[in-house]
């Protein structure tokens, strides 16, 4: 179970987060809301990127400032920014992404076949980063995010770039059926479709909550 508790973070005179308080239990999370919300600055947070001005994280009640390597050790983050080797690889980023996740050389082989086939990247895994599109990036990052199967998942505008096709696939393959919390934010500009169901604990008026449910209710 992931916590936060009474969590605000400022920049300058704008307030990101406002005494955020959340309980995430077992199952799958949507955070959605406009532009400069929020929603990245508590996915920092949440990773342990960014620290809060005031209130903290909590894994299975405790402060993840304290658990340190123990507590990334079972976190699976995709990040927005697609900060990516173009010399490597696909196969060659995930094996490195891969070794500093302690997976043993003798499980890699089926650790990485497994994420790739779960990004549909099977045949581009051979392709130099750099010719990526932005969608097969993003797909990547995904990839690397569930290697391991972590027991908190992640991902910030996992679907950004993604085709249709791709964005159906990416919410029935990665995550579905997870025993343990999975996190994902979503832009709303341009999604209006995801709007359906929407709870948005970011509103500033919002002291606290608890918002969650299966995969096609988010």
């Amino acid at each position: 179970m992931l916590k936060l508790c009474d969590v605000s973070k400022k920049y300058k005179e704008k307030n990101a987060l406002n005494h955020v308080s959340l309980t995430f239990r077992t199952g799958i999370y949507g955070l959605l809301g406009p532009n400069g919300a929020g929603k990245s600055t508590m996915m920092n947070i949440i990773t342990g990127n960014l620290l809060p001005d005031n209130g903290y994280v909590a894994w299975k009640e405790k402060d993840i400032r304290t658990l340190g390597a123990d507590y990334r050790s079972i976190l699976g983050y995709a990040p927005q920014q697609q900060g990516l080797y173009d010399s490597f690889t696909g196969r060659r980023f995930l094996s490195y992404m891969a070794a500093l996740k302690g997976i043993s050389k003798k499980e890699m082989p089926g650790e990485l076949a497994r994420v790739l086939a779960c990004v549909n990247m099977e045949e581009a895994a051979d392709q130099a980063i750099g010719a990526y599109s932005g969608g097969m990036k993003q797909r990547l990052l995904i990839a690397q995010a569930i290697m391991g199967s972590p027991e908190l998942i992640v991902l910030d505008e996992p679907t950004a770039g993604l085709d249709p096709k791709e964005r159906v696939r990416k919410y029935k393959g990665p995550g579905r059926g997870q025993n343990n919390p999975g996190i994902h934010s979503r832009g709303i500009r341009h999604r209006a479709h995801c709007r359906r169901n929407y709870h948005d604990p970011l509103r500033k008026h919002h002291r606290s909550g608890h918002s969650g449910g299966a995969y096609g209710q988010i």
